[in-house]
């Protein structure tokens, strides 16, 4: 049944409720061209995700753990902001350390302290901690766990990283560091990669095959170990995590400035039907001929343009944009940097003041300062276990390149003073004990260049009393001395100083 009720005319009713209709449909197809936005529609180009999925997850992270891990990996892969932050982080850690001896707790003589010494030292220098722990904090903050192996070469050691899917904490052992079992049915189908592992990965591999029921095994504390970023937290929780809602804010928005975009360069074109003016609801043209016109002006218009036709005249309501409409995306940009906690003037002209940019510089410093304190205790474990004539203890210099400067200078006034030693300098300022202390061999003992270069003799780096003296300034005649010379001289007043 038709919607439309004309009283007049029945007859002439009837045609012109078949004329609209006509149209009616006609005009129908123009929505096709106007993209209406439907936030709950919404397909993201890069995240594949909705905001309803990643919600409850979050909200349940002991149920979806995997899932968390999987969302994380995945926006890191494909989203620039938050690959970006993360690797900012990341790459601020200089990771310059020191390894200092309890002297007070050993019977060891000079001579094999010294050797313990350096064997220590040669130990930890063969990792090297710039490029290993950048790869361990990466994984940790997408993650929050990182489980891995250290493997000891004759000239470099380096940290194998094990399948998180395959390892379980255990405990916590005297350095406060975690122990982890492993399952060994990881290898079911890959054996022939087994050889590429250490020998203990081996054993205890055949352990498992001869008997299923031992998949999970203890590792070796000496080069196994986990660590937790959030060790504050009971369960898995990326770091960042939390920052995934506004991102998809970020997305909700981009496609509505798109979906703006694409329906203002729409025009509207009005073809309007003439009417009878002697005659009520009566047509000048018959309703095919309207709507064979409607359809070749569609037909020649651009894409962009639409065609209507109507008997009435037709009046276009536009909302105006608001000034703060295209504010939406860069607000929306602007809370994921705030969630990061991180300046967004570091990535782009956005202004900032310089105060402000310093505090959050220095906010972020301490997220990788937090890693030197989760690294430390497992470093001090592995050297405890395979020094154990001596104990030692491991840290890392708190610098960054923005602080590096500051704590250097410090470290130079506390040593001018009597407060620290050669070795504090030299490790803040980047260069590692042994590196220092076979630096400082080569150049005094060996080549002896501190023999070979002398500053040229001249009246600032000399002193002397007479013109016999190797040394000093040369003795001024004394027709050449001023009067208060002589008199100081002949008073020997300088050294009569109180």
């Amino acid at each position: 049944m038709s919607k439309f009720k004309l009283i007049k005319n029945p007859i002439q009713s009837h045609k012109t409720i078949q004329y609209l209709e006509t149209f009616i449909n006609f005009n129908s197809n123009l929505k096709k061209q106007v993209k209406v936005f439907d936030k709950s529609k919404i397909k993201s180009p890069t995240i594949r995700y909705s905001y309803e999925q990643v919600i409850t997850w979050l909200q349940n992270p002991v149920q979806y753990k995997k899932n968390i891990i999987t969302l994380s990996n995945y926006l890191y892969n494909i989203d620039a902001q938050y690959k970006q932050v993360i690797n900012t982080i990341v790459n601020l850690g200089l990771y310059d350390w020191k390894l200092s001896p309890y002297l007070n707790e050993t019977n060891l003589s000079p001579t094999q302290i010294t050797e313990n010494y350096y064997e220590a030292l040669s130990f930890v220098d063969k990792i090297n901690f710039k490029n290993e722990l950048s790869k361990v904090l990466l994984v940790s903050l997408k993650e929050d766990w990182f489980f891995g192996y250290l493997i000891e070469g004759k000239n470099s050691s380096f940290i194998l990283r094990l399948d998180s899917d395959f390892c379980d904490p255990y405990g916590r052992d005297e350095f406060g560091t975690i122990s982890f079992m492993f399952n060994f049915s990881y290898f079911n189908g890959k054996e022939e990669i087994l050889n590429t592992y250490p020998k203990e990965f081996q054993e205890k591999f055949y352990i498992y095959k001869d008997n299923k029921a031992e998949a999970w095994q203890l590792l070796d504390s000496n080069y196994s170990f986990a660590l937790k970023f959030n060790d504050e937290l009971l369960y898995t929780m990326p770091y960042y995590i939390t920052v995934i809602p506004s991102l998809l804010d970020r997305e909700y928005y981009n496609e509505i400035k798109k979906d703006r975009a694409s329906n203002e360069i729409l025009q509207l074109l009005h073809q309007k039907i003439p009417i009878d003016e002697k005659e009520l609801n009566k047509f000048a043209i018959d309703g095919e001929i309207a709507r064979e016109f409607a359809e070749h002006v569609q037909s020649v218009v651009p894409e962009t343009f639409g065609v209507i036709t109507s008997p009435m005249d037709i009046t276009a309501i536009k909302t105006e944009r608001s000034s703060s409409d295209n504010d939406y995306v860069k607000d929306s940009i602007r809370e994921i940097y705030t969630g990061f906690g991180i300046p967004q003037h570091l990535f782009n002209s956005e202004q900032n003041t310089s105060a402000g940019l310093t505090k959050a510089i220095s906010i972020n410093e301490n997220i990788v300062f937090k890693f030197h304190r989760l690294v430390e205790p497992i470093i001090n474990r592995i050297v405890a276990l395979k020094f154990k004539n001596m104990r030692y203890k491991f840290s890392f210099y708190d610098t960054t390149p923005f602080s590096k400067s500051d704590v250097v200078k410090l470290k130079l006034t506390n040593a001018q003073n009597g407060l620290t030693t050669a070795l504090d300098v030299a490790g803040a300022s980047g260069t590692n004990p042994l590196q220092f202390l076979n630096e400082m061999e080569l150049e005094h003992s060996i080549l002896g260049i501190r023999n070979l270069i002398k500053p040229l003799a001249t009246s600032h780096t000399q002193s002397g009393s007479n013109e016999e003296s190797e040394n000093g300034r040369p003795v001024i005649d004394e027709g050449e001395r001023a009067d208060t010379t002589q008199v100081g001289i002949d008073n020997d007043s300088n050294n009569n100083r109180g």
